[in-house]
């Protein structure tokens, strides 16, 4: 498997002729969140949360598998909207009263559930339930925890790097992280006994 670092890199190559669609996109999610946030007491964007979740990482997993997505697929998470909002909802569900239990065990379970939207995407036959166990399955059962909370780490410190560059570094930091993040899933996958 290649190292964390090397998955980033490799990020920068993949976006090459792409940033400033992949910029867009990411910052397009965002303010539409944002928005929501504003007008519903951040109930909307928890809702929302899913299929922009699923829309961003099919985006995004289509750069790093070397496509050029169309930026309408950052909403194709609402062509499933349910199945897609519950993923969303139960992952939030499960760090959150994980974060409630002294914070450890909601790491525990955001780094086991970070893959869920991209199970999502290559496993539509699953319910959302499922997509969680098999995104648990995937990090657990494979020994790839340390890889992913690795990842997670590297991924917080190059977004407080960009945050220093008077905050423009993360247009750049941001995409490289969500490419990033696609392309270690491609890696767990193909490493993965039960997939």
């Amino acid at each position: 498997m290649q190292s964390n670092i090397d998955l980033l890199s490799g990020s920068r190559a993949a976006l090459s002729g792409q940033w400033l669609p992949a910029i867009g996109a990411f910052l397009v999610v965002g303010i539409l969140s944002s928005i929501g946030s504003t007008f519903s007491a951040g109930i909307l964007p928890l809702i929302l949360a899913g299929p922009f979740g699923v829309g961003q990482s099919k985006y995004f997993l289509a750069i790093s598998r070397g496509e050029q997505p169309p930026f309408e697929d950052i909403f194709s998470g609402f062509h499933q909207f349910v199945r897609a909002m519950a993923i969303g909802l139960l992952t939030a569900l499960a760090v959150g009263i994980g974060t409630l239990l002294l914070i450890i065990p909601g790491i525990i379970a955001g780094v086991g559930l970070s893959m869920a939207y991209y199970i999502a995407l290559d496993r539509p036959e699953l319910e959302a339930p499922d997509v969680l166990k098999a995104s648990w399955e995937l990090v657990w059962k494979g020994g790839h925890f340390w890889k992913v909370f690795g990842f997670a780490l590297l991924a917080a410190l190059l977004t407080l790097l960009g945050l220093l560059c008077f905050g423009v570094g993360v247009l750049f930091t941001t995409p490289m992280i969500l490419v990033g993040q696609a392309r270690l899933y491609e890696e767990l996958r193909s490493t993965a006994v039960v997939y």
